[in-house]
């Protein structure tokens, strides 16, 4: 079962006939279509917290056909389009205002940013 949600779980939109749909206080998503839907399981539910709704980025990343990665030890979340030739990675950070873009460290502007990034 495991298994199978994982696989699920990296289930990517695949053209613009298609979208994924994420309800608060679930824990899947569904991909939907011209065929139907596709339910995709996550091991989380979205949630709202102080009115803003919190969605899982990975899965988000998911659908758009991203590679997810997590170092434990540093708490970096890595997500590249390592599908392309020339690979470009987005490298954010559980705790910490700063993300990094095309090698770039980047500051995000904490007065929109009333909830830190979590697990």
């Amino acid at each position: 079962m495991k298994e199978q949600e994982e696989q699920q779980g990296k289930k990517q939109v695949k053209d613009k006939k298609e979208f994924a749909v994420f309800q608060v206080d679930k824990n899947f998503y569904n991909i939907i279509n011209k065929d139907g839907k596709t339910t995709v399981y996550m091991d989380v539910k979205t949630y709202v917290d102080q009115g803003r709704t919190m969605i899982p980025v990975r899965y988000i990343a998911y659908t758009l056909g991203l590679n997810v990665e997590y170092d434990n030890s540093t708490h970096e979340a890595i997500f590249s389009n390592f599908l392309s030739i020339n690979k470009e990675e987005i490298n954010l950070w559980v705790n910490q205002e700063l993300f990094q873009l095309w090698n770039f460290l980047l500051l995000i502007h904490l007065s929109h940013l009333a909830i830190m990034p979590t697990i």
